[in-house]
């Protein structure tokens, strides 16, 4: 708090507006920020449309945890490399909606979830 008091003190006597204490990211509700970073406009277009490519999916390969052992593993990497290689978003699509039903069936032989934090996490720019 005083680390927050002493910005504002700074920025007051650089004439620059003080930041609201609500607006400091420490300070958000967890409703708050996932109003911010998971209500995004843009997710509703994103699952509305991969929504839409799993129910062409059920017609093509069937109820999801009854599709079989398909290797998706390899599919995800094609995907994840075609969107690299192409830009088309279309992928992305694709890239959900098979990692969820591989979530559902587990194709890989060593399926399994560990929480870990490899510090990797994408570079700002």
């Amino acid at each position: 708090m005083i680390d927050f008091f002493c910005k504002n003190l700074w920025r007051w006597k650089c004439g620059l507006p003080e930041i609201e204490l609500d607006t400091n990211p420490y300070r958000l509700t967890l409703d708050q920020i996932k109003q911010r970073n998971c209500n995004h406009p843009e997710f509703a277009t994103f699952d509305k449309m991969a929504d839409n490519r799993m129910i062409m999916g059920f017609y093509r390969y069937g109820e999801v945890g009854k599709q079989g052992m398909i290797r998706r593993a390899e599919y995800l990497k094609m995907k994840a490399e075609e969107y690299l290689k192409t830009g088309n978003m279309e992928c992305l699509l694709d890239l959900r909606n098979v990692a969820r039903v591989e979530w559902v069936e587990k194709s890989h032989p060593n399926a399994h979830f560990k929480s870990i934090d490899d510090k990797n996490h994408g570079e700002r720019g």
